[in-house]
């Protein structure tokens, strides 16, 4: 077998072990999948997927590089076809912006992916230990500019800012494990702060579905006064967080 060979069946090999995981990790009700043009994601999707995904392909061509120029990143996009595989997908709905701004995120703030350094990581399990981190963190610590509070809060899986404080360990198949502890107030001040940030999220969720709900029957005034609504319990958030920051610092 050719080293090309054996590349193409490396290639396939994972793709259907990434796509089986993805309908383990999936409901069994219909969804939408859009990709880019790789080509082992038609093959793999319709064998493990097709009851359940409209699946369409972003389909980008790239200008010729010009004689003699050197560069690490890809061309420039010339044009870009949506292309429907399976079922009936929404073409609005076939973009890889989402998956391209969550890659932009991981390289960017996980050290073991930025590209061109010596960061990477040698061992297999110290790469699952940073991702595993990197995502509870993000989803369950990091309090979001858009959102005003975490990602795990908005899906309604807790109430609450979780600690950094972690526990590790290393059960069952030698995974490492991560656990977050809420964050258990330690003085008034903070209980306080707390208290007000709570507050001040449910304003603006509430302002925020007012809007979104109400907007093509409000008149200019309640429009305005609504987006008044939003961007002070926005204010009020982003002045509570850092109370709460500076409070930490302390200690």
């Amino acid at each position: 077998m050719s080293l090309q060979s054996f590349i193409t069946v490396v290639t396939r090999w994972t793709t259907d072990i990434f796509v089986e995981g993805l309908r383990h990790a999936t409901a069994a009700t219909p969804y939408q999948v859009p990709a880019d043009g790789f080509n082992t994601y038609p093959s793999a999707i319709n064998s493990t997927l097709s009851d359940r995904v409209d699946f369409a392909q972003l389909i980008k061509v790239y200008r010729a590089s010009v004689a003699g120029e050197a560069r690490y990143s890809p061309a420039e996009v010339v044009s870009r076809e949506r292309v429907p595989v399976i079922g009936n997908p929404g073409p609005k709905r076939v973009c890889a912006s989402h998956i391209e701004r969550q890659n932009l995120t991981m390289r960017t703030q996980i050290r073991r992916l930025t590209r061109l350094t010596n960061g990477f990581s040698k061992k297999w399990e110290n790469l699952w230990a940073a991702l595993c981190l990197h995502f509870a963190w993000s989803n369950f610590c990091r309090i979001h500019r858009t959102l005003c509070f975490t990602p795990a809060m908005q899906a309604g899986i807790t109430d609450r800012v979780w600690a950094h404080r972690r526990i590790f360990s290393s059960k069952d198949s030698g995974c490492v494990t991560i656990s977050f502890m809420p964050i258990e107030p330690e003085s008034s001040e903070e209980q306080r702060l707390i208290a007000e940030y709570h507050i001040a999220t449910e304003r603006y969720t509430a302002a925020v579905g007012e809007l979104a709900q109400h907007r093509a029957t409000m008149s200019t005034e309640d429009y305005t006064k609504i987006l008044h609504m939003v961007e002070d319990s926005r204010n009020e958030c982003e002045r509570v967080r850092n109370a709460l920051a500076r409070l930490h610092e302390k200690k």
